[in-house]
């Protein structure tokens, strides 16, 4: 079997696809002041640092993306979120939550703080992981949420890092994950239409 860091090289001539438009799905602004509601679905982007791609380094075995995704789980374990989907690139990752509590701020900053440090001391490198701030986006119904699970999907293979959206192995859509797009839209949570306590 081809180990699964393979997955991760480019193909010749190929460079990694950029992110989607942000006013698109994405609030550009990265302000202080922004304020979250619980139940609430949010759209959110993390990157690395000068969009390096570390995410795809592999040490003893482990590929980066791995540690990610466990931390993604472990904050949905813990009732701070409920996760509808992700996909982690080399340089980025997006995922859909809802959050069950607390503060979105709070919460980004303490999986950042956890990812970049458990990453940097597997990399033996020093210096800020990520980007500084996120972009976010608070899911307003069903079929908003539809089409940012869609397009997170098919990153890896806008990218040219696969064909099949369920071969990308850091992702919530996977083959063996047990979901599926369909499934994992959760359509009977559709975020509300209310935009009070969301910041525009």
């Amino acid at each position: 079997m081809e180990p699964r860091v393979k997955l991760w090289e480019r193909p010749p001539g190929r460079e990694f696809s950029p992110l989607m438009p942000m006013d698109q799905y994405h609030s550009n602004s990265l302000r202080r002041g922004r304020h979250s509601k619980v139940g609430l679905y949010y759209a959110l982007t993390k990157c690395c640092q000068g969009r390096t791609p570390f995410l795809a380094r592999c040490v003893n075995g482990q590929v980066m993306a791995e540690i990610v995704v466990d931390c993604i789980r472990e904050m949905e374990s813990r009732a701070i979120w409920s996760c509808s989907g992700f996909v982690v690139m080399p340089d980025h990752l997006h995922l859909a939550v809802k959050l069950l509590s607390g503060d979105l701020s709070a919460a980004m900053k303490s999986f950042s703080s956890f990812t970049g440090s458990r990453i940097n001391a597997e990399l033996q490198r020093k210096g800020p992981f990520w980007q500084t701030g996120y972009h976010e986006h608070a899911i307003r119904g069903e079929k908003s949420l539809a089409a940012f699970l869609e397009y997170i999907a098919m990153n890896p293979v806008r990218a040219g890092l696969i064909e099949d959206f369920r071969q990308w192995p850091y992702s919530s859509f996977r083959t063996d994950s047990g979901s599926s797009l369909g499934q994992n839209f959760r359509r009977q949570e559709a975020a509300p239409t209310t935009t009070d306590g969301v910041e525009p």
